[in-house]
């Protein structure tokens, strides 16, 4: 209920009396759970806009038996409490950027509540144990269709007769709990104002059916938009078929969830935003069965071996530049096939990574930076291990020696030759051949 705080207050304006064209009020429709008992067509006696909305929530909930909802001082506090949790009074209990985040949270949302007046509070508190379903919002031209319901007792029987309006509609079936009423909105413009509004308009008992010209239009129009299809196929993915959710995890290093094709490997943060690391101080290694992720000097994951064999030509990683969020997304081999764990060994705490990992040398970190992520990847199977890294730097340096060594040798030879070409040309001249040794040797000895 956190995002209807700033909504509330920008759209819920004091109660007043609006100028309507017409004086009269507006019919609803009450669906009882229990089929024995008969639909009401109830008569609301005065207009309700948007403005003054609470007046239509404040019957609807009487007719529940459902007292008005506390606003005092002591029922904000309370509230504060249900969205942080109590434990979170003594806000210097922990520390680090997430508790000063939620420190900060905290205190915005608690000024937003000392500025909301009592009416608005009490709209917010209503909504707690009456759900609402927008079936279809207004527009001009159109009219708007809500249905309400209570959300929050499940032991209350399910409406059989609005599950069936909302399938007939073109919804997936929901659970649709006691007593239900469903009413029409309608745009219009009030006086003096430019931007339409809307308020309550009737809805009979002879709507409340599903061969009803709004439901057909209502489905036509679902079925067009395709939204239809993704509610359905969103409802059959969420559907409980007894078998048990895929294994997931989390560590303080990184956590993973997996679906039927691949696995998804979020890094926690800390690591990076303490650096404010960039996408060249990363290396990640990806082979058939283990994964190497390095940050700068600092192993994260060092080679461990993972459950089953992954896909490296499919698999990736990526690194969000303003989270700081490193994700690595491992392709399965075998699609459909169920991980029990990650990897075959659990991952070793930060604190265990950073006083037994190897320590690498700034030569070799800085060759790593420049590939970055573009680095070719490895031959699948092959594992790079901690001494291997010691001795690839150890023969970089050695390398870096010899092409040095191998350029000065160049350079004397080609000197020399050269000396020996003049020498060649001016051995038939005798003073020149005097002058050109005195000038070569004197300049040899001032260079020694």
């Amino acid at each position: 209920f956190l995002p209807l705080l700033p909504l509330l207050l920008g759209r819920m304006a004091p109660l007043r009396s609006q100028h309507y064209d017409v004086d009269e009020g507006f019919f609803y429709v009450s669906i009882p759970a229990e089929i024995t008992k008969e639909m009401k067509q109830v008569y609301f006696p005065s207009p309700v806009s948007k403005h003054d909305d609470l007046s239509f929530i404040r019957t609807l909930r009487a007719n529940e038996g459902k007292a008005a909802p506390d606003t005092s001082s002591e029922a904000r506090q309370n509230f504060l409490q249900d969205i942080f949790g109590a434990e979170n009074a003594s806000e210097g209990s922990q520390g680090g950027d997430i508790a000063k985040g939620l420190l900060e949270e905290k205190l915005r949302v608690q000024q937003t509540l000392s500025k909301i007046e009592d009416h608005q509070l009490e709209m917010l508190f209503s909504m707690r144990d009456l759900e609402v379903i927008s079936l279809q919002g207004p527009s001009p031209g159109k009219k708007g269709f809500f249905m309400y319901h209570d959300g929050e007792s499940s032991s209350s029987p399910v409406n059989e007769r609005a599950v069936q309006i909302l399938f007939a509609a073109g919804f997936p079936p929901k659970d649709v709990r006691g007593t239900c009423f469903i009413s029409c909105t309608e745009e219009f413009l009030e006086r003096d104002c430019v931007k339409p509004t809307w308020r309550r308009c009737d809805f009979l008992l002879a709507d409340f059916s599903a061969d009803a010209q709004w439901v057909k239009e209502l489905r036509a129009e679902r079925e067009r938009s395709g939204q239809k299809e993704r509610d359905d196929s969103e409802w059959l993915s969420k559907m409980e078929d007894g078998t048990p959710a895929p294994a997931s995890g989390e560590t303080d290093v990184l956590a993973w969830k997996q679906t039927d094709d691949e696995l998804e490997v979020v890094f926690k943060t800390g690591p990076f935003s303490g650096i404010k690391a960039t996408k060249k101080d990363i290396t990640v290694k990806i082979t058939k069965r283990t994964l190497y992720v390095r940050l700068r000097g600092r192993i994260l994951c060092r080679d461990l071996k993972l459950c089953h064999k992954v896909d490296t030509e499919d698999s990736y990683w990526t690194f969000d530049q303003k989270r700081f969020e490193l994700q690595v997304s491992l392709v399965k081999d075998t699609s459909g096939q169920v991980w029990e764990d990650l990897f075959t060994e659990p991952l070793p705490a930060l604190e265990d990574q950073d006083s037994t990992g190897p320590v690498l040398s700034e030569s070799k970190i800085e060759v790593e930076a420049k590939h970055g992520s573009e680095q070719p990847p490895m031959p699948a199977g092959f594992v790079l291990q901690a001494p291997a890294e010691r001795d690839l730097a150890r023969a970089a340096v050695s390398s870096r020696r010899w092409r040095c060594s191998m350029r000065a040798i160049v350079v004397g030879l080609i000197y020399y030759a050269v000396l020996l070409m003049a020498w060649f040309f001016l051995r038939d001249s005798p003073k020149a051949h005097d002058a050109f040794l005195r000038t070569t040797f004197r300049s040899d000895s001032h260079r020694l």
